[in-house]
């Protein structure tokens, strides 16, 4: 199971982003009063759905705007290669000044909302589209215009790419901004945005639920062990909660030894269950236990109160004595051994944590110390 990382905040303001992708809708389905050729014109309305689509998805918070602007690139890519079928109609300056235009805003755009490792990939496929529908109109009538055209834009892709560099540094400053160095989890800087925009987004009658959860007696690891060991451990159980949760949902590391899950649309009986899974689950894959406390969001709730009252949960868990789930508000939940079975989360777990695609017959995968509870 992965974790939903917080995405990058698009490129541009949600609001101009918004705006800017109505207008496009629109202007898609005016182009219906003068486009000519029949193929393009096919694909004015199902443009002005998709764009409308995209624009609604991201409003209402169910698309990262970072990956609408991402399509957004590919489909103009392919309105690119369709609106090479009409260039035979006008002039080839008209063909070259289209190609130019096109393939500059394309290796920009490309530059800055491409995943960081395919920009230069993007940048080529963008031009490469739009010089490949411009040179099937222009090499057969005039190559000349063609060749300059080629130089020209080979010139500015030079000067985009020497802006890379700086998107570079961009990108790694998102990442140390809102990773955990250790565990690889969302650091507490994005796990509070997390939590705020659950807040915002909610509909009325919904269920979210937060778990605080926190290794027992963890400080022994450290003062037996040593630091390194409990590094281990710390990166075994960021492991284990990967393993457990589903797509959607958020897992950070709020500070040292404590773990936040935020459980987006989970009712108290789906949350329970999956704060059970982790609670036995760390038991299971590493030397240590764990206290949980869980929370549902109320309809008053701030960031700030959701997560206090599942650190109280939190605490009375570990007042009634550790490795338990307590709700907040209700009586901890413990479950003598041999009610719970998860075996195929635990094998799954072991197979994690050792990189094997077999279930682990071994013991315990950390198998540090005897379980203190």
């Amino acid at each position: 199971m992965g974790n939903s990382r917080l995405a990058p905040p698009g490129r541009f303001p949600r609001p101009g982003f918004l705006v800017a992708t109505y207008v496009a809708a629109v202007l898609s389905l005016a182009g219906l009063l003068n486009e000519t050729d029949p193929l393009i014109r096919a694909t004015l309305p199902v443009r002005a759905v998709v764009l409308v689509g995209l624009a609604v998805t991201v409003h209402a918070g169910r698309l990262p705007q970072v990956r609408a602007e991402r399509m957004l690139f590919w489909l103009a890519a392919v309105l690119m290669a369709l609106r090479g079928t009409a260039f035979g109609a006008v002039s080839p300056f008209e063909v070259a000044l289209t190609m130019v235009c096109t393939s500059t805003l394309m290796m920009a755009l490309a530059l800055l909302i491409a995943p960081r490792r395919l920009r230069l990939w993007w940048l080529a496929a963008g031009a490469g589209m739009s010089l490949a529908t411009g040179g099937m109109a222009l090499i057969p009538t005039d190559p000349a215009i063609f060749v300059r055209s080629t130089l020209y834009l080979v010139l500015v892709a030079v000067l985009l790419v020497t802006l890379e560099a700086q998107a570079h540094t961009t990108a790694d400053a998102w990442t140390m901004a809102f990773t955990d160095d250790l565990t690889g989890l969302e650091n507490r800087r994005a796990v509070h945005t997390h939590v705020g925009r659950v807040l915002e987004d909610r509909q009325e009658g919904a269920a979210d639920a937060l778990l605080m959860v926190d290794l027992d007696h963890f400080k022994r690891v450290n003062d037996t062990l040593g630091h390194q060991e409990g590094d281990a451990v710390l990166r075994e159980v960021a492991v284990v909660l990967r393993a457990i949760v589903r797509e959607s949902d958020i897992v950070g590391r709020w500070g040292g030894e404590e773990f936040v899950v935020l459980l987006p649309t989970a009712d108290v009986a789906s949350a329970l269950g999956t704060a059970e899974r982790i609670r036995a689950g760390i038991a299971a894959a590493t030397s240590v236990t764990a206290s949980v406390g869980l929370a549902l969001a109320g309809p008053d709730d701030t960031v700030e109160t959701w997560l206090q009252r599942a650190d109280r949960a939190l605490y009375r868990a570990k007042e009634e004595g550790r490795d338990r789930v307590v709700v907040a508000g209700q009586r901890a939940q413990v479950l003598p051994a041999g009610q719970a079975d998860h075996t195929a989360t635990h094998q799954r777990v072991i197979r994690l944590l050792h990189g094997s695609p077999e279930p682990s017959t071994g013991p315990s995968a950390a198998g540090l110390l005897p379980r203190d509870r």
